[in-house]
């Protein structure tokens, strides 16, 4: 029998992973919950029915909702961009 050299690689799926995302994608964390903070304390300022921690789940409802109606990419960056 030949001698069997083991592989120094991990596993498929079990390597260290990359934890820090790309620049453009956390300035883009970044800003979303700013905006979203914000947006949620000025409704919570204009409309008292609702804690900003409660328009803050509104938003996010609203906005996954809007994002799910999308049917390609393409849609997505035009809701993402305002157009």
């Amino acid at each position: 029998m030949g001698n069997r050299k083991k592989s120094l690689k991990p596993a498929r799926g079990f390597g260290v992973s990359n934890t820090i995302p790309d620049e453009e994608l956390l300035m883009t964390q970044v800003v979303t919950i700013a905006a979203l903070n914000i947006a949620s304390e000025m409704m919570a300022e204009h409309d008292p029915s609702k804690t900003k921690g409660e328009w803050c789940a509104w938003l996010m409802e609203e906005a996954a909702q809007r994002l799910g109606q999308a049917e390609n990419q393409e849609e997505v960056n035009k809701i993402m961009m305002g157009n």
